[in-house]
């Protein structure tokens, strides 16, 4: 993910760090929510999996909310789970290509997978989705990002039941017919989790609720019973039951990312954002102001030699 924000700031380093280590933070504030919604915080889950965890872009501040030996993280690079155990403490698995080949004999709480089916063409979707319900407790929740159809750019006809597959990345090494962009329509993403859970679980989409971007998905047991707080009564509609559609209520509301409580924190990541442009400028020139009194120094020393 790095690498993204380098390519979509033309190459700036420090601008892709700062959104980098930013967009992690604001992951990790949209799953708090979930989080606290479903369990009453991150204080009552013994075990987390942060599935295509990368570099720990959302981990890193994920230990600071969970004892790092709670947390198990797991990616197709061996590289970054290592660097993950070693940097973080947590426990780490190296992914596969294919999920009929991941083996791992634990079951989690919770199980997060950012940017992951954002990116799982149509031939995995199903068993990635599947394998990863599996991985659940009774009581569990798989939390999931996905791209919408809505943000498709290229032009043909939409099909809401259908999943739309580009074979292009910013990975240097996975091969795009494995990784590529994924858009997906609520409509097939239902009908995908009533495949992989045959039934057994419930669902609710949140519309732009990660990054003001990507939608997330939450997934759970129907038979699993939630945590609630003392005479607090929560519901949740599924978009896949036979109510009338509603927002998830997270502490008696959903305060998603495209909300005014997320816009508001936009604007303040934003300012954070443009002050820190203006320190980055300000120690460019100073850098270049330094190479520049080198280079006269040295034809000063040429010119006398």
């Amino acid at each position: 993910m790095y690498l993204y924000a380098l390519k979509n700031t033309e190459g700036k380093i420090y601008e892709a760090l700062l959104r980098y280590f930013s967009n992690g933070k604001r992951i990790l504030d949209a799953v708090k929510q979930i989080v606290e919604w479903h369990f009453d915080g991150f204080e009552n889950i013994s075990s987390f999996l942060d599935f295509a965890s990368g570099y720990g872009r959302f981990s890193r501040f994920l230990v600071q909310e969970i004892p790092a030996h709670k947390i198990w993280i797991s990616d197709i690079y061996s590289q970054a789970v290592e660097f993950q155990k070693k940097l973080l403490g947590v426990e780490g698995i190296v992914s596969t290509n294919h999920p009929e080949d991941y083996q791992l004999n634990e079951k989690f709480d919770c199980i997060f997978a950012c940017s992951f089916f954002s990116h799982t063409p149509k031939k995995t979707f199903s068993g990635w989705l599947e394998k990863l319900y599996s991985l659940l407790r009774e009581n569990g929740i798989l939390i999931f990002s996905t791209h919408d159809l809505s943000l498709m750019t290229i032009e043909t006809e939409i099909d809401a039941e259908e999943i739309y597959f580009t074979p292009e990345s910013e990975s240097l090494f996975l091969k795009t017919e494995d990784y590529g962009v994924t858009y997906v329509g609520e409509k097939w993403v239902g009908k995908i989790i009533h495949q992989a859970t045959k039934g057994k679980a419930k669902w609710h989409r949140i519309k732009k609720g990660l990054c003001g971007y990507h939608d997330l998905y939450i997934l759970w047991n129907k038979e699993g019973r939630r945590k609630k707080e003392e005479g607090r009564s929560y519901k949740i509609k599924s978009q896949n039951s036979k109510v009338i559609k509603e927002e998830v209520f997270i502490n008696s509301k959903v305060k998603s990312q495209n909300s005014e409580v997320g816009k508001e924190e936009v604007g303040k990541e934003k300012l954070s954002i443009q002050k820190s442009k203006v320190k980055i400028q300000k120690l460019e020139r100073k850098k270049l102001e330094r190479e520049k009194l080198s280079i006269q120094k040295s034809k000063v020393k040429s010119q006398k030699l």
